[in-house]
């Protein structure tokens, strides 16, 4: 993992208490596809490429 990827990492880690706070039934599988997602885009395009559209397509 380079430099920029683990700086991505931990503001997704930062922030997964947050969201866990606020999550319905469904929520566990969708913060997850989100996550899941999100690393792949920044293996991909890079980190300042990825597009709110692009993520929410592929989780």
């Amino acid at each position: 993992m380079d430099r920029l990827s683990r700086g991505a990492h931990r503001q997704l880690n930062g922030g997964e208490h947050e969201l866990k706070r606020n999550q319905g039934p469904t929520g566990p599988k969708t913060i997850t596809a989100i996550y899941q997602a999100f690393e792949e885009l920044i293996l991909i395009t890079g980190y300042e490429k990825i597009t709110v559209a692009e993520l929410a397509r592929r989780a």
